[in-house]
């Protein structure tokens, strides 16, 4: 998502026990630093009213520069020793430390524990006890979805399935064929009318239509009945 380089906010939903959890990520860019919020819920916060917990992680990343030339710049001094013993020190610490952790965060389980209140009657999420408002704004603008029901991507997932099963991925494509292929396969799948419209301006040689002709046609021949078995009269 981040290489998107937009404002977006991601619903991801845990597809292993337990069941039900959410995890909502929003990500804001100012400049080239990125700016993530992770919310970490269950699915059925905004089915009814009710007051419930998340756990709120926070966390920046910046696009690297282009790389430069290998080497030292030209006119460029060396540091300073001090400079050098000191990250030499930190180095060493760090080793002592142990090992960071590795693999992707467990949102679920890490993160400051915040307090939110879903008041379907104003149609907003509030935040309780000091709690993240950014948070509760989140939460808000997914009522225009999820209101009165689970937070689920199935619809989503549905789409790329299809998606997935109509599109043809292989070969060189530009990022302009791209886009318009997805812009088309969007507006085909949400106007479905749209769909007769266009096949019936399609021109078909009628080589075509013949050598495909059995294609289009399906015969279905009854069945007349079970064949009565033989009886053999054995000596």
């Amino acid at each position: 998502m981040r290489l998107l380089g937009v404002n977006i906010t991601h619903v991801r939903c845990v597809h292993k026990p337990p069941f039900g959890r959410v995890i909502i990520d929003v990500i804001k860019w100012e400049g080239p630093v990125a700016h993530y919020t992770t919310a970490a819920t269950t699915s059925d916060v905004l089915k009814a009213g009710n007051t419930f917990f998340a756990r709120v992680t926070k966390h920046n990343k910046k696009n690297k520069a282009p790389g430069g030339k290998p080497g030292r710049r030209k006119g460029r001094k060396n540091r300073p020793k001090e400079v050098i013993a000191a990250e030499k020190t930190e180095k060493a610490r760090q080793k002592e430390a142990g090992p960071k952790k590795r693999g992707r965060k467990n949102y679920t389980k890490e993160g400051e524990v915040h307090v939110f209140h879903y008041d379907p009657r104003v149609v907003q999420v509030m935040p309780r006890y000091g709690s993240d408002p950014e948070v509760a704004r989140v939460f808000t603008q997914l009522l225009a979805y999820f209101a009165g029901k689970c937070i689920t991507t199935n619809t989503e997932e549905e789409f790329f399935s299809a998606f997935k099963r109509l599109m043809h991925f292989s070969g060189w494509r530009t990022p302009e064929y791209w886009q318009e292929l997805i812009e088309t396969f969007v507006i085909l799948r949400q106007e479905k009318g749209a769909v007769g419209h266009l096949v019936d301006l399609l021109d078909f040689r009628p080589q075509m239509l013949r050598k495909n002709l059995h294609k289009l046609i399906t015969i279905k021949i009854p069945n007349s009945g079970a064949r009565k078995k033989k009886h053999k009269n054995y000596m």
